[in-house]
């Protein structure tokens, strides 16, 4: 049975969760319990357990539910259901710079939250690339 809900996981793409879900299952009985988990969408978050440790890695930007199932040696189980949401990572300056020399020297980008307009200016007397990131206003490419 369910001792304690298991937290809900927040991660950032490429991010890895290492959760012991031991301490949120008992067994009546005292029995050991073994661990599975499944995940409802695998272009978000993808799920192993080994032992009693489960691991959630983020693939791709959303949300998702993980289904962690708790089983005793006579095939009784319960589950408990984990929201798992993943953001992408906020915009290095190196992205801004391939983003603008990319895009002819504009362009827009997204990285979690609201877009950002980027441009880049080169001029010829510099040798400096001039950056600049201003923010779309929802609603506009």
């Amino acid at each position: 049975m369910p001792v304690d809900s298991i937290p809900a996981i927040e991660l950032t793409v490429g991010g890895i969760a290492a959760i012991a879900v031991s301490p949120y299952f008992e067994d009546p009985d005292g029995d050991v319990l073994t661990y599975a988990a499944t995940t409802s969408d695998a272009t978000v978050v993808t799920t192993s357990v080994s032992d009693t440790l489960m691991t959630v890695e983020a693939v791709g930007e959303g949300a998702a539910t993980v289904t962690v199932t708790a089983t005793d040696p006579d095939g009784l189980s319960v589950e408990q259901e984990v929201s798992a949401t993943v953001v992408a990572p906020e915009l290095t300056i190196e992205d801004f710079i391939s983003i603008a020399e990319a895009d002819g020297f504009g362009g827009t980008a997204r990285r979690g939250g609201r877009p950002r307009r980027v441009t880049a200016h080169r001029f010829p007397w510099q040798s400096v690339l001039w950056i600049s990131s201003t923010a779309v206003p929802f609603g506009l490419p």
